[in-house]
């Protein structure tokens, strides 16, 4: 990786990536269902739930919701959406995707996808300012969360992948914290605890998360899920953020980060935690600020792709899917994802950094404030405990 001099002024290819970006997302938006999007054009099934999702994002994320059409044609997508909901459980069925869910005849394979898949419905009823038809929850059921399943998660959770564990703890523990912030005073206690448990898993050596032994992509990986969770959305200051920032500026200059994985999601990942540490001090500022520059070249001269989307690996051409299910065969020419187009969020985060503004949003835009509005905070102790107290004036 290279040295970036200039980190004060945006490259000109970046200005150009919202319009390619939009342009590229019409072309997988399904033409049945307003808002409802396929992985790929040349996907299986003609939209799914997570593709519809991080489509939504996409659009969301560089203002372009407009493109979707209105009226009568998203009210009735949304209607759509929330017929996919079951009332007792509060999951949702994806049923072109389940056709060809690789693992559709196990009930409990089953039931874990529609938990899931209860996010991706959420997240793309969130974008048209819907809602589903009854609550639901990452533990638990309809009729409540079950906090003790959450610390069971994080104590029994294979902590040799990082990447996939921590992503779950910190959502389990994200959503008891906001579920305590509106009123629910029992469950703080368990947030306190769930937050020290998965804390102690941050390494003193390296801040990042799991054993100095694991690949370094799992390592980074597991720092986005927890670090970058708990910063932006509990407005969370971790401990060893020197050690990370050596950890993003070493490691992504030596090309150690991207050894073990080509997949998008790694300069991603380190894009973000090279922000929160900026967030919080100056300590090798001029590095870090160069680290992200570099990533967003990388991004887009690695991953972006002629139809003017981007791919989830540099070739483009491998088959891609969701959850172990492949949606579309290997294709001769390179294409571009949904998944790595809503990768190229972290082009909007490396913008938001540096103080580019190249004419589209970051996906923290307005953290601060959002976090600022939250009933509890989180303290922690110099051994490392965490418990919430009341935010002042809230």
């Amino acid at each position: 990786m290279s040295f970036v001099d200039d980190t004060e002024h945006p490259p000109d290819w970046l200005r150009q990536v919202r319009d390619r970006v939009v342009t590229w997302a019409t072309t997988v938006m399904s033409t049945d269902h307003a808002g409802l999007f396929r992985m790929c054009a040349d996907a299986h099934v003609p939209w799914d739930l997570q593709s519809s999702a991080k489509g939504l994002h996409i659009l969301q994320r560089h203002d372009a919701l407009d493109v979707v059409p209105n009226g009568t044609d998203r009210a009735e997508t949304i209607r759509f959406i929330q017929a996919l909901q079951d009332e007792e459980t509060g999951f949702f069925r994806d049923p072109l995707f389940e056709e060809h869910f690789a693992c559709k005849d196990d009930p409990d394979e089953l039931l874990k996808l529609r938990r899931n898949n209860a996010k991706w419905a959420s997240i793309a009823l969130r974008a048209f300012d819907a809602e589903p038809l009854w609550p639901f929850f990452r533990t638990g059921t309809s009729g409540g969360p079950d906090p003790e399943a959450v610390l069971a998660m994080i104590r029994n959770g294979d902590w040799t992948q990082p990447w996939g564990i921590g992503s779950h703890a910190s959502q389990g523990v994200r959503e008891l914290f906001f579920l305590a912030c509106e009123g629910r005073d029992d469950l703080v206690p368990y947030v306190g605890r769930g937050l020290t448990m998965i804390l102690a898993r941050q390494n003193p050596y390296t801040g990042m998360i799991g054993d100095s032994s694991l690949p370094l992509f799992q390592q980074i990986s597991g720092a986005l899920k927890v670090i970058g969770n708990f910063q932006f959305s509990l407005g969370l200051k971790v401990p060893y953020l020197r050690q990370l920032a050596d950890a993003c500026v070493t490691h992504h200059a030596d090309g150690s980060f991207y050894a073990q994985s080509n997949s998008h999601s790694i300069p991603r990942n380190v894009a973000e935690i090279a922000w929160v540490c900026l967030i919080h001090s100056d300590y090798r500022r001029d590095e870090l600020r160069s680290t992200l520059a570099d990533i967003a070249r990388h991004y887009h001269e690695i991953f972006g792709k002629p139809d003017g989307g981007y791919s989830p690996t540099p070739e483009g051409t491998q088959p891609y899917g969701w959850n172990g299910t492949i949606l579309s065969e290997p294709s001769p020419t390179p294409r571009s994802s949904i998944s790595g187009t809503n990768g190229s969020g972290c082009l909007g985060m490396i913008c938001a950094a540096l103080g580019w503004d190249v004419g589209f949003p970051s996906m923290h835009d307005g953290w601060q404030d959002r976090v600022a509005r939250l009933r509890y905070q989180i303290e922690l102790s110099s051994g490392g405990t965490a418990r919430l107290v009341p935010r002042e004036g809230v």
